[in-house]
Order: C-alpha cells, then structure tokens, then sequence
C-alpha cells in the first residue's frame, strides 16, 4: 500500500499498488512512480500516482526482463530510470507516456544514481565500489570515483554524499 499523510500525521489517502520498491516523487510532474510487479496481471510494470489523493495516472508495461526502481527526471523531456541490483542497462522514457525511448548498457551492475541535472551530470554507483560520472545527455563517463551506494545529491551546495569504507563523505 501507498500511503499519504499530512502535516499532523492523519491518513490523507491510500492505494493498493503492486509488489515494488524504490518509490520516487516526480516534482515536476506532481506525482509518484514506482515500478514494480503486478501479480494479477503477472506483468512487470511502472505507475505513475498523483501526489495528492494517489490517484493513478498512468500505467504502463515495462517490456524488459527487470522494471526500473530507481528514477531521475532530465529536465522536461526525459526521465531517466535504472533497475537496481539487476541489468547494466541505464533507460530512458517519455515522462509523460513511461515508454521505453532509448538505453545505454553500463557494463556493470547499477545499485544507484543521482542526476545533476544543472551540471549536466549523472553520478552512478556500480556494484563494485565505484561511481561513475556520465554526462548528460551523451552518455559521455567523465570520470570514475571511489563509493558506494546509497549516494545522495544537494544540488544547492554542490555536494555528493557518497558511501565509503572510511565514512558517509
């Protein structure tokens, strides 16, 4: 279930949605997406709720073996989405269809992502201990860090808090 609350914690509204995870708030757009499986219709799938009584917007089937979890909005024409501890493929779909318009193979395993969208600039953490920076959106790698997922972006202060063996830095 999704559920929404309000200021003082009282349930606003709440919905079934299918077996999922990496839930993502699509600021622009005024809604959540998350990707997930629908064991009813046994397909995989990614869905699109408003942010204010969870109403789903849209839905569409994700024709690719893993569904994405892991979400960055590019600006007003892209969204760029990842399956996290699954296939090395960075996709990108329409932001207000969900169709599947391009990808990129990685080549490694993608656990996490950040998008700079200012900067131009996509940090990726791989499942070896390393974050790689792409451009956006060429698909350019611009360099390659030492890290680990969970990372996070504060764009305003131009910080990326990445996990390392030492610490959160």
């Amino acid at each position: 279930r999704l559920v929404r609350f309000d200021a003082n914690l009282s349930q606003v509204a709440q919905v079934a949605v299918p077996w999922g995870d990496g839930l993502f708030y699509d600021a622009a757009r005024h809604r959540y997406l998350l990707g997930g499986y629908d064991s009813e219709q046994g397909t995989t799938l990614i869905q699109a709720y408003d942010e204010g009584n969870l109403a789903l917007l849209r839905e569409q089937v994700w024709p690719l073996p893993l569904t994405p979890n892991v979400f960055a909005a590019n600006g007003k024409d892209q969204l760029l989405a990842l399956a996290r501890f699954g296939n090395s493929r960075l996709t990108s779909l329409d932001p207000e269809t969900l169709v599947l318009t391009g990808h990129a193979i990685l080549g490694v395993a993608a656990v996490d992502m950040a998008l700079d969208e200012a900067e131009g600039t996509l940090f990726v953490a791989d499942n070896q201990g390393r974050i790689h920076l792409l451009s956006v959106p060429g698909g350019q790698v611009r360099a390659v860090w030492a890290g680990e997922a969970p990372i996070a972006l504060d764009p305003a202060h131009h910080r990326l808090y990445v996990n390392r063996e030492s610490a959160v830095e």
